[in-house]
């Protein structure tokens, strides 16, 4: 029986001498309902059995295709803090259901030109592939596979619509003042200068010479013109003020899963603390944004920003014109 078979999944994407290994973890009864996926294989690793017995394969031992694998139903990719996380955990609500929320090995495949100098993009699409069929194949009772990428995954639209040709994709965002707001409060990794100063094109001494309200602005605005560069139609957008109703009116039917109330139930709790209720934030953020917050977002995020709008309302506007 394979590890993939057996209940087990990649944690882990390394660097082993010259080939790509795959660090594996056995999950028994845990299922991917956190909030990211890192949070669950924490969860895991806390036990003996899982730290005692583990397995490394060849990542590029994987096969493309698994006949027990189920296919990924979609992709979620956003402009990060705009809902993304409100989208994954609803549809992580079923049992039978596995989401992948931000999954480190995904993101090691995605970026691993910067461990293997020249790598093609055929051996990117290869192993993307061969990846998701590795968790696609492992819990038994799946029946549908979301994969909710990182935010500068795209950066990658091009691989993932290549590796999976016809799976729907979506783009979540929403004003960029609250996405400012949301990360002068709590940064996350790409949007430090320290961790990611090759997203402006940088060295990391100029990248930290950039003041943080800038930096932030520039690096979301590299994800807008990433999106609308790739050449986005209206249908795959989400703003945020959609949400959640968008969940069962538009991604839901895209993706061929129907929801039940234990999916509605999600959607009406706070994503990254389940045990509290839904509150909308946008106005107090808007609120709260700084002087230099609101220049950087006028200068370099405002026409991203603006553009994505216009392409987002044309769906609008040929919706209502439908009889």
């Amino acid at each position: 029986m394979s590890v993939a078979e057996a209940g087990w999944v990649p944690i882990r994407i390394f660097r082993d001498g010259e080939r790509w290994s795959v660090d594996w973890c056995r999950l028994g009864a845990e299922r991917f309902t956190d909030p990211f996926f890192e949070q669950t294989v924490r969860r895991c690793l806390s036990r003996p059995f899982n730290l005692a017995f583990r397995r490394i394969t060849s990542l590029d031992d994987l096969p493309e295709s698994n006949p027990h694998a189920v296919a990924p139903a979609g992709f979620l990719f956003h402009l990060s803090r705009s809902g993304s996380t409100l989208v994954s955990q609803t549809f992580a609500a079923s049992a039978d259901t596995l989401v992948l929320s931000e999954a480190g090995p995904i993101d090691e495949v995605l970026r691993g030109s910067r461990h293997e100098p020249g790598v093609s993009d055929e051996a990117r699409v290869r192993r993307l592939r061969a990846l998701i069929a590795a968790y696609g194949a492992a819990l038994r009772g799946t029946r549908h596979l979301v994969v909710k990428c990182d935010a500068w995954h795209v950066f990658d639209l091009a691989i993932f619509e290549r590796a999976f040709p016809g799976v729907p994709w979506f783009f979540l965002y929403r004003d960029p003042v609250e996405i400012m707001v949301s990360h002068a409060r709590s940064q996350s990794w790409f949007m430090s200068a320290v961790n990611a100063p090759t997203l402006l094109g940088l060295s990391a001494a100029e990248a930290m010479r950039v003041p943080v309200a800038e930096y932030h602005a520039r690096a979301l605005a590299r994800l807008c013109d990433a999106v609308l560069t790739y050449g986005v139609t209206p249908e795959r957008l989400i703003g945020y003020e959609e949400l959640p109703e968008a969940i069962d009116a538009r991604i839901a039917p895209a993706f061929g899963i129907s929801l039940g109330s234990e999916n509605r139930a999600a959607a009406a709790r706070d994503a990254k603390h389940p045990e509290r209720a839904f509150v909308p934030d946008a106005h107090e953020k808007r609120t709260s944004a700084d002087v230099p917050m609101l220049a950087a977002v006028e200068r370099w995020l405002q026409a991203p920003y603006a553009r994505l709008e216009a392409i987002r309302n044309r769906e609008r506007t040929i919706a209502a014109s439908r009889p």
